[in-house]
């Protein structure tokens, strides 16, 4: 904690005043870069225009690039946050929620049928299957591009939501 108050200039004791310990920074660092990944994955879904398949691919390679654009950061979001505490693993759960929630919204006009309860467990399902593929995309585990990723997820979420809405 020595080195984080010194390279972020700051004293011990406001870093204690601001943050209960580690797991509390990183939970703020995660928190900031969430964010600007959901900001990102929103607008290139909303400029996308109104076919699921195009606001799928725009929203995957807006979440993907923005994940990925900083190595640390895709660290940080993919490796580091995981496993540390309770209250970080309980966070990052309900930000794998979140991330469902806007996924399964996002599908739901394009369905045709209301909401059915295997939504938000494909949702998941996806989202998760998303997170472990982008792990692949971390410095030194790169099994694939960014475009092949992409190029494989977008198929397959529409097919999951078509799927789905079969069987409504």
């Amino acid at each position: 904690m020595k080195n984080i108050c010194r390279q972020a200039g700051l004293t011990e004791r406001y870093f204690h005043e601001s943050l209960r310990d580690r797991e509390d920074l990183l939970a703020t660092v995660h928190d900031e870069q969430i964010r600007g990944i959901q900001v990102a994955t929103l607008a290139a879904a909303d400029q996308a225009g109104p076919e699921l398949k195009a606001q799928v691919r725009a929203g995957l390679d807006a979440f993907v690039r923005t994940l990925t654009d900083d190595p640390r950061k895709a660290r940080t979001v993919l490796i580091e946050a995981v496993g540390v505490g309770p209250r970080l693993e309980q966070h990052r759960h309900a930000v794998m929620h979140e991330f469902a929630d806007f996924t399964a919204a996002r599908a739901l006009p394009h369905m045709g049928t209301p909401t059915t309860p295997k939504l938000p467990t494909m949702t998941i399902a996806l989202d998760g299957g998303v997170n472990e593929l982008l792990v692949d995309l971390t410095p030194g585990r790169r099994q694939s591009s960014i475009e092949e990723t992409v190029d494989l997820c977008t198929p397959l979420t529409v097919a999951a939501y078509d799927a789905v809405t079969r069987q409504a």
